[in-house]
């Protein structure tokens, strides 16, 4: 019986009109069952189902690497498609300062994402403002200009 990773965090959910499925990306870990927090963190995982009642067992898709600090974990991501392409804001957690920022990330096929842009795509705030620690951006919206916005 395979080792089950543990579903925390926020879950967004969203119907790939790609893959022709319902959606679940949420945060994948082991370090609630680890002491080892840097190896056992947090990572971003996917979940399919064709009737928001059966779910895939839980696939993960997207990793710190070694172009990450050391420290850094992934919470959730909000992903959008775009033109025929996902696209997608992931979370990115800081562990040894507990900043939270999102990420630009695309992938052709909602599986293998590409991330080339490594600089926070909202930037935080100032130290002691309300955006100075963390920014969760919750959906895309795409707009008729073809920006990305957040909400």
């Amino acid at each position: 019986m395979p080792y089950a990773p543990m579903m925390a965090g926020p879950t967004r959910f969203m119907w790939d009109p790609l893959r022709q499925t319902y959606a679940s990306h949420t945060e994948l870990s082991q370090h609630s069952r680890s002491t080892d927090f840097e190896r056992h963190g947090r990572l971003v995982g996917l979940s399919e189902s064709y009737d928001m009642t059966h779910w895939s067992f839980p696939e993960t898709i997207i990793v710190p690497d070694e172009k990450d600090r050391p420290s850094t974990q992934f919470y959730c991501t909000a992903i959008g498609v775009h033109q025929g392409v996902y696209i997608g804001l992931v979370d990115n957690y800081i562990l040894n300062t507990g900043e939270i920022f999102p990420e630009l990330v695309f992938s052709r096929d909602g599986i293998h994402y590409h991330r080339g842009y490594r600089e926070p795509f909202i930037s935080l705030g100032s130290y002691g403002a309300f955006d100075g620690k963390e920014i969760y951006p919750e959906v895309l919206i795409f707009h008729e200009d073809h920006r990305i916005v957040t909400s």
